[in-house]
Formats: structure tokens, C-alpha cells, sequence
């Protein structure tokens, strides 16, 4: 093989390709551990997030001050919730059981500081400290916005909306850095089950003298193993499966037709 190679983005027109040296790691530790202690300055980094966060940090703050009902105090789970969703969204199911419960864990107490921070500013924070008042805001004509808003009685609205996006954004980046320096979780990797979303996919290699040729072939319908297995030994399973065709096995044992059940969605050349 030559001593570098090209490799294309999978499924992404917009991306040049990515240069690889044989034999080297990537990404490199350096630029590794650079990326990791980006997540300090998260809240910078990503501004999009940072954005996304004020938006629901002023519908958390306008509904805390508009109602003095449940909602008050239940609009403050509204950020904590977010997350909890977010990291549950986007964390693998494929883990090891250790793994699992320190995802379950490290969930709860993302949940937990991030509802430690809402209670700290809408409650106890703006009482020591009366200079971040909205009065102290008059040449923005904050008054105004209130009664447009019609909350007449929010001195401290400004500081809350946006401190709390700001505070929140950060704590995300602190959970993603301690998340992975200490646990090594989150880790960015290519995995071939992610490359077109909704289908369960593999690559299928085919490796001659002047190409590498990589099919990126998608399953429509994944076949429900732990159904079979609980109708059937483990053991029988295993044998049934070296002993029969493997379109046969899948047919007798699964809905989904093997012949149709599978497409190639992309065809990825590299030449050597």
C-alpha cells in the first residue's frame, strides 16, 4: 500500500476528503487533549448550544415570574430535563453494564447540579446582590420590555435569562470533560451503525492490489435476537445456525425477508 491514503467522508457531500498517514494514530493526542479542554470554554465554543439554552432560559425565567401557580417552580426543571434528554438521545446503548450505571449515574447528577444552579439564581443569588438589578438597566428601556411582558415585579429578570443560559452551557461542558477525562465517555468515533440515520448498517470490504471498495450496506429491520433466544436455547440456536443456510435460518426465525431486507447505500473507492 502507498504510504498515505484518502478517505472519504462517508455520506457527506460537503467535506473534502481526509488525508491519513499509514500507520499514525488519529486524532493525535495532542490535538486530542486540546479538543477535550475546549469543553472548559463550552459555552463559547458552542455558541449555537449557548443560543438554543437562552431560548429556554427566558421562557423559564418569563413563567417563573408571570405565575405564581406550580408552574413557578416546575418551569425550573424545564433545562435539567433538557439535558437528562439530550445525554440519553445521544449516549450509546452498546455499552457494558459498568458502563451503563455510570451513564445512569453521572444523568442524575447532571440532572442534579443543573436544578442546583435554577434554584441558586432564581432564589438565592440576586438577594445578596441588589447592583444586578434591572434597574440598573433604565437606558435599555427594560422597564418597558416589562410591561409588555407584563411582569411587573421581575427586578432581577435580565441577570436571570441570561446568566442562567450562560451558567447551564457551562455545566454542560464541565459534565462532557469530566464525563470523558475521568471515564473516558463521549469519545468521537466513527461507527458504521451511524452513518445514515434510522438503519441498522455494516461495511462490507472488498480489498484488491490497486483498491480498497467499501459498501456501506443497511439493514431496513433489525432481527429481534433476544425474542428468539427467549423462545429458544441458546445452545440449539447456535447450532441451528451452523448447520442451516443463513437466509433459511433467518426466514424460519424472522419476519423481515433477508433478500429484502438489506441495500447498499453507498459505495466508497479509495484508490492505492
Amino acid at each position: 500500500m502507498k504510504e498515505k491514503i484518502t478517505i472519504p467522508v462517508l455520506q457527506n457531500s460537503k467535506t473534502t476528503g481526509l488525508h491519513y498517514t499509514l500507520g499514525e494514530v488519529y486524532p493525535s493526542k495532542e490535538k486530542s487533549c486540546k479538543k477535550i479542554f475546549w469543553n472548559l470554554i463550552f459555552f463559547i465554543i458552542n455558541y449555537e448550544f449557548t443560543t438554543l439554552l437562552l431560548l429556554f432560559s427566558f421562557i423559564t425565567t418569563y413563567v417563573f415570574h408571570s405565575t405564581d401557580s406550580i408552574f413557578k417552580k416546575l418551569v425550573l426543571l424545564l433545562i435539567p430535563a433538557l439535558f437528562y434528554l439530550i445525554i440519553t438521545k445521544v449516549t450509546s446503548t452498546e455499552c457494558s453494564r459498568r458502563e451503563k450505571w455510570t451513564n445512569v449515574i453521572l444523568r442524575g447528577l447532571l440532572f442534579m447540579f443543573s436544578l442546583c444552579i435554577q434554584l441558586f439564581i432564581f432564589y438565592l443569588f440576586p438577594v445578596k446582590y441588589t447592583f444586578l438589578s434591572d434597574d440598573n438597566l433604565n437606558f435599555l428601556n427594560i422597564n418597558g420590555i416589562k410591561e409588555f411582558l407584563e411582569i411587573f415585579d421581575a427586578r432581577y429578570f435580565i441577570f436571570q435569562w441570561i446568566i442562567s443560559a450562560i451558567s447551564q452551557s457551562a455545566l454542560f461542558g464541565l459534565y462532557l470533560f469530566f464525563g470523558y477525562f475521568v471515564f473516558k465517555l463521549y469519545v468521537t468515533e466513527v461507527s458504521s451503525a451511524k452513518i445514515n440515520k434510522g438503519n441498522k448498517n455494516f461495511l462490507k470490504f472488498k480489498i484488491t492490489d490497486t483498491e480498497i471498495v467499501i459498501y456501506v450496506i443497511a439493514i431496513k429491520k433489525a432481527y429481534k435476537w433476544m425474542n428468539l433466544l427467549k423462545k429458544k436455547d441458546a445452545a440449539a440456536v447456535q447450532k441451528e445456525m451452523l448447520t442451516k443456510d443463513p437466509k433459511k435460518f433467518l426466514r424460519d426465525n424472522f419476519k423481515p425477508d433477508p433478500d429484502k431486507n438489506v441495500r447498499i447505500i453507498d459505495k466508497i473507492t479509495i484508490k492505492l
